[in-house]
């Protein structure tokens, strides 16, 4: 699922600006168990490449305690 709301930001923000607003509120919805890692920098980089800053915090904040406890998911 993360892969997939990662990829919905890339293919729509040329459509719609806030595809990748949208792709953060939807990851946002995954949990400790349910995210993964590897996309989630992804989706930083990319939303901070799009001056999305707002969203950008908002997620590193919500993953931050899956980030300090070393949990890494491979969806």
């Amino acid at each position: 699922m993360a892969l997939f709301l990662l990829g919905a930001a890339e293919e729509f923000a040329v459509e719609a600006r806030d595809a990748p607003s949208r792709s953060c509120r939807g990851f946002c919805r995954l949990d400790r168990d349910t995210y993964d890692a590897d996309a989630l920098v992804h989706l930083e980089d990319y939303l901070l490449a799009g001056h999305f800053d707002a969203e950008t915090l908002q997620l590193a904040e919500h993953f931050l305690p899956a980030a300090r406890e070393g949990v890494r998911t491979v969806g």
